[in-house]
């Protein structure tokens, strides 16, 4: 049991190495796949440009997704409004929420931990039948006098 949980942890810590090494070191993907061969003119000015983050990453309502006006939901569904120096004020498609992607986890991690305390109930309560039974068969082993 305890050679099982050494494995476990040391995958983890392998895939742990291994994704943070195959992860990109500025934490955003690239928004085109082929950035070397386009023209300057048509890429967007945050790519040209100095820019500030005026909103961070928020999630696109549902009339922005379906209506299709800004081109930065219709990709991810999420948008980041920057504010280039030359061009001004544009939205961006951004890849995920970080408020968002933390309030996911934190409901994932207290179901898991609802999940676990039940199951060590359920287990203390079976082990307790299961102990009361043994304890009514070796008595009736004793009276017996087997």
């Amino acid at each position: 049991m305890v050679l099982f949980i050494i494995g476990l942890i040391v995958t983890s810590l392998v895939v742990l190495a291994i994704e943070s090494f195959l992860t990109p070191s500025n934490g955003k993907y690239p928004e085109h796949p082929g950035g070397q061969g386009e023209n300057t003119s048509s890429a967007p000015c945050w790519q040209n440009e100095d820019y500030i983050v005026k909103q961070h990453c928020a999630p696109c309502s549902e009339f922005e997704k379906v209506s299709r006006h800004l081109p930065a939901c219709v990709l991810t569904g999420f948008k980041e409004m920057v504010s280039c120096k030359v061009s001004g004020e544009v939205y961006r498609s951004c890849d995920k929420v970080l408020w968002l992607e933390e309030r996911n986890f934190f409901i994932f991690e207290s179901c898991m931990t609802c999940f676990s305390i039940i199951g060590a109930m359920i287990v203390s309560f079976r082990q307790k039948q299961l102990d009361q039974r043994m304890m009514m068969r070796i008595q009736q082993q004793i009276s017996a006098g087997v």
